[in-house]
């Protein structure tokens, strides 16, 4: 999935310079939340009967694609590397905040068992990434540049 993600996010876009800022945002983005997966994922886990930081498995298999969720939206938009990477950070550190304290608080209390971790995967790296999707367009928008939206004039004349 973190091969195939940047191909997720861009087939929807428009062909060329949008289809390459997608694929490159979504990876930026992936680096981001793979780097903070594993630093938080180290640091928070620890293995007492083995005297040793370990990192859990189950938040690297989910949390490191969290930056290709928050992308979804926005993957095509002419953002900044730097904010690729730190929308991809803040992501995986939500999911993983998200499988520490969340869902263990929804089993308890609510009786929700989230087995697949959908909920931190999808569910709040997808609301994070919307939200920055208002902010980003908003942002583009008023600068008045709309090829930098990802759909110019032919796609208004196709659409």
């Amino acid at each position: 999935l973190f091969v195939l993600w940047p191909s997720f996010n861009g087939v929807l876009a428009t062909a060329g310079l949008f289809q390459m800022r997608a694929i490159i945002n979504t990876l930026l983005s992936l680096c981001g939340s793979v780097i903070v997966t594993f630093v938080f994922s180290r640091l928070r886990t620890f293995y007492p009967n083995h005297n040793k930081w370990r990192y859990q498995i189950e938040h690297v298999q989910n949390t490191t694609l969290a930056g290709g969720v928050v992308m979804g939206v926005v993957a095509h938009l002419d953002i900044h590397p730097a904010v690729a990477i730190g929308m991809g950070a803040l992501a995986g550190f939500i999911a993983i905040i998200g499988f520490l304290y969340l869902s263990p608080f929804l089993e308890k209390f609510l009786r929700i068992e989230d087995v697949c971790g959908v909920h931190n995967l999808h569910g709040m790296p997808g609301v994070l990434g919307s939200i920055f999707a208002v902010f980003t367009i908003a942002h583009l928008s008023h600068l008045g540049d709309d090829p930098a939206l990802g759909h110019g004039d032919d796609f208004f004349e196709h659409g």
